[in-house]
């Protein structure tokens, strides 16, 4: 039984009884109210609504707001029917909701979240069901680091169906990420903090790659192999393909850079469509590798180079002529955003993908407030990026026909 499964149980199962255990998040209620009264909501839903309690305290404070709530528990759903009769309550999954794009212009979701097995698709859906302007406000337990990570612990061992709990810095990124900004939050109680974020059309929303079979990840990575493998070079440059001669060799290389990349929550696409993929590391990408994945990554990388002498070579001139951008920051003790790697699928190359995920990495690296950096190994590659507002630091030779262009973004 998974945790969407294990919620559901448990609250039909005791919908009676949180009934009346309202004065839990009493306090919460009453901020949210306030922040919502505030941005002036006339369209609002509370997600994972439970019985209704805080969509009755905001009908109090604003009787002219038409009203909705969301929740996985078919027995909530009653209850909150029965407590608000004029309130649209619907019985739902937050990581597929069953609204049209811009339906509201506010979202509340009080204590919900950490049932949410991947959070980021709820957000996205969050920000999908927001129009311009609309306001999310989220409400969550937090605590000391080691503090929840024994309540993790201890949510694997209740029939609750909780899932995580997360930091406020935590919950910031992710709000970001799904495409919210002026994000803030603050902290309630010492174990409780609210997060408010605004929705801002045209703002480059990407998707972090979250619950995704084995097979899925397999054919992402074919895809991202095929677009390396086909990229036709300048006649200045050979780019990797100098190093990986075959399309499996490059699959099993870009295979095992994908998997390290997935697991570690630093993946992205653009859409549903997954039009193009986006990978980064360092500050606001969103995760970093661990250490078992990297070795499996390196591994994997060795046998698709064709041994540990071919490998000693790429990365030899990878690093050549005074070693990459990120080294040099290193030494700078400079933090940075940087794109490990950024590919459109040749279907869909010429249609602003590429630019897209890009804003949408400049948004990142300005909300740390640190440059976004990258190399790559193709002239005509590094004057696309300067197109896109990248600056070309320097060129090292690196070999015959084998160029690593070194870009930075301030």
């Amino acid at each position: 039984m998974d945790d969407k499964q294990k919620s559901k149980k448990y609250f039909d199962g005791h919908s009676s009884t949180f009934l009346n255990r309202n004065g839990y998040w009493k306090y919460d209620y009453h901020l949210t109210s306030r922040i919502l009264k505030k941005r002036n909501a006339k369209k609002l839903i509370d997600i994972g609504c439970g019985n209704g309690a805080f969509l009755e305290m905001f009908h109090k404070l604003s009787p002219g707001t038409k009203l909705a709530g969301l929740d996985l528990s078919y027995e909530m759903v009653l209850r909150s029917r029965e407590r608000l009769p004029e309130a649209d309550i619907t019985e739902g999954d937050a990581e597929k909701m069953p609204f049209e794009d811009g339906a509201f212009d506010a979202v509340s979701c009080h204590m919900s979240i950490h049932h949410h097995p991947h959070p980021e698709k709820s957000l996205a859906e969050m920000y999908r069901i927001l129009g311009n302007n609309g306001t999310v406000v989220i409400n969550e337990l937090t605590g000391p680091k080691w503090l929840r990570r024994f309540m993790n612990w201890c949510f694997t061992k209740w029939p609750t169906g909780d899932h995580a709990v997360y930091s406020r810095a935590e919950m910031e990124q992710m709000l970001h990420v799904a495409g919210f900004q002026n994000v803030r939050s603050r902290l309630i109680t010492p174990f409780t903090y609210v997060s408010v974020g605004r929705k801002r059309e045209g703002k480059p929303a990407m998707i972090k790659l979250v619950g995704l079979s084995d097979e899925q990840v397999t054919e992402i990575s074919r895809r991202i192999a095929d677009a390396f493998f086909d990229y036709e070079y300048n006649k200045e440059d050979v780019g990797l393909i100098k190093f990986i001669s075959t399309r499996d060799d490059m699959f099993t290389y870009m295979n095992a850079i994908v998997r390290a990349a997935y697991k570690s929550g630093v993946l992205y696409t653009t859409s549903d469509q997954q039009e193009g993929y986006l990978m980064l590391s360092g500050e606001g990408a969103g995760g970093s590798i661990g250490f078992l994945d990297g070795m499996k990554m390196i591994v994997a990388e060795k046998k698709a180079l064709g041994g540990f002498g071919n490998m000693k070579k790429f990365i030899s001139a990878c690093f050549c002529d005074g070693g990459t951008i990120e080294t040099r920051m290193r030494k700078a003790k400079r933090k940075f955003l940087r794109i490990e790697m950024l590919v459109v699928r040749k279907e869909y190359q010429g249609q602003g993908f590429m630019r897209k995920m890009m804003e949408f990495t400049y948004h990142l690296a300005d909300k740390k407030q640190v440059p976004v950096i990258l190399d790559t190994d193709d002239k005509d590659k590094a004057a696309r990026y300067v197109h896109l507002g990248m600056k070309l630091d320097r060129v090292r030779s690196c070999g015959e026909r084998f160029h690593m262009y070194d870009l930075i973004r301030e």
